[in-house]
């Protein structure tokens, strides 16, 4: 079984099985046949990039930094208009 989504409803399906440009779906509870062009495969699980812990790292570093920076001209800007 694969997941997809059926294009005219935009739908998440399970595929059962696939017969040459057919697939027999499972979509609201019912069984149906349907034209391969009518359906987007999901990406296999390979294609998703999963974070390292240095990535994790970086991003935590440099968001709150972000911050600082952002309150730090926030205050100035605040202290010289007052």
């Amino acid at each position: 079984m694969k997941k997809a989504i059926y294009k005219p409803t935009n739908q998440k399906i399970i595929i059962l099985s696939q017969i040459d440009n057919y697939c027999e779906i499972f979509i609201d509870g019912e069984e149906k046949n349907v034209p391969l062009s009518d359906i987007i495969f999901d990406k296999p699980k390979s294609d998703i990039k999963l974070s390292s812990i240095e990535e994790l790292k970086i991003s935590l570093i440099v968001v709150p930094s972000i911050f600082n920076i952002i309150a730090y001209f926030f205050k100035l800007f605040y202290n010289i208009h007052t």
